[in-house]
């Protein structure tokens, strides 16, 4: 679960077998929100079934959590522990972005 504050601080819990929860967590499950490091300027948030992506104000997409199939977009299929900046989508402006079970999706424009 992902929980964004009028401050823009994000805030996560629940299971982190495949980093999901974007920050170190021992067991493998948090029942109390903690904040998630590395995620300033939010502009947008997903949440998928056990992979998130947020967009920053300046157009940067980050990634993290269950890499099956490269659905976190670093281009291979090993799990992202912290929010990762998508680096094939450095020259695009993300605007909107979504995700599900086993797919991500972005909406970019150039800069």
């Amino acid at each position: 679960m992902l929980a964004v504050t009028e401050d823009n601080t994000v805030y996560s819990w629940g299971r982190s077998d495949y980093g999901q929860l974007g920050r170190s967590c021992r067991p493998l499950a948090d029942h109390t929100p903690q904040s998630v490091p590395n995620l300033q300027s939010l502009g947008h948030l997903s949440c998928g079934s056990e992979h998130n992506l947020a967009v920053r104000g300046n157009g940067t997409l980050l990634s993290w959590g269950w890499n099956e199939h490269g659905i976190c977009g670093n281009g291979n299929e090993v799990n992202v522990s912290q929010p990762t900046i998508v680096e094939l989508l450095k020259p695009y402006k993300a605007v909107q972005s979504g995700c599900g079970a086993g797919h991500s999706f972005v909406l970019c424009e150039q800069r």
